[in-house]
C-alpha cells in the first residue's frame, strides 16, 4: 500500500512539473538584439534634465496648515477636557489644564502636518484680474 502511494506521489509531481519543465527548454533559434552605434551618441546631454533640479511653484501648504492645527488643535483640545473629567482614581484633581493644553499642543502640531500636507497639493493659481 506505501510503495502505491509513494508511486501515485511521483507520477502526480511529474504531470504537474511537465509543463513549467518544457517551458523552460531554450530554443535552438535565439534572437539577440545589439542596439546601433549611433544610438547612443545621438542623445544630446544639455536636453536631460535631472528631477531634482525641477522646482515647484507656490501652493496652499501655509493655509493648510493652519486649518489642520486650528481644527485638530482644538479637537485635541476637547478631547483632554472630556477625558480628563472620566478619571475616577484617588489621586486625580479637579484641574484639568495639563490634559487640555497636552492634547491640544499635540493636536495642533500632527494638524499642522497633516494639513501642510494636503495644501501642498493645491498649487496656487495667478490671481485674475478683472478689465
Amino acid at each position: 500500500m506505501r510503495s502505491s502511494h509513494r508511486t501515485l506521489a511521483a507520477l502526480s509531481c511529474l504531470v504537474i512539473a511537465a509543463a513549467p519543465l518544457a517551458a523552460q527548454r531554450a530554443r535552438s533559434s535565439l534572437s539577440t538584439w545589439t542596439p546601433a552605434p549611433s544610438s547612443a551618441s545621438s542623445i544630446r546631454h544639455d536636453e536631460l534634465v535631472p528631477d531634482s533640479v525641477r522646482t515647484a511653484g507656490p501652493s496652499h501648504w501655509l493655509t493648510g496648515g493652519i486649518v489642520g492645527s486650528l481644527v485638530l488643535g482644538v479637537g485635541g483640545g476637547l478631547t483632554g477636557l472630556a477625558l480628563c473629567g472620566l478619571d475616577d482614581s484617588a489621586n486625580a484633581t479637579d484641574n484639568c489644564t495639563r490634559a487640555t493644553l497636552g492634547l491640544s499642543v499635540v493636536g495642533a502640531g500632527v494638524g499642522f502636518c497633516i494639513g501642510a500636507m494636503i495644501g501642498s497639493l493645491f498649487p496656487k493659481t495667478p490671481a485674475v484680474q478683472v478689465p
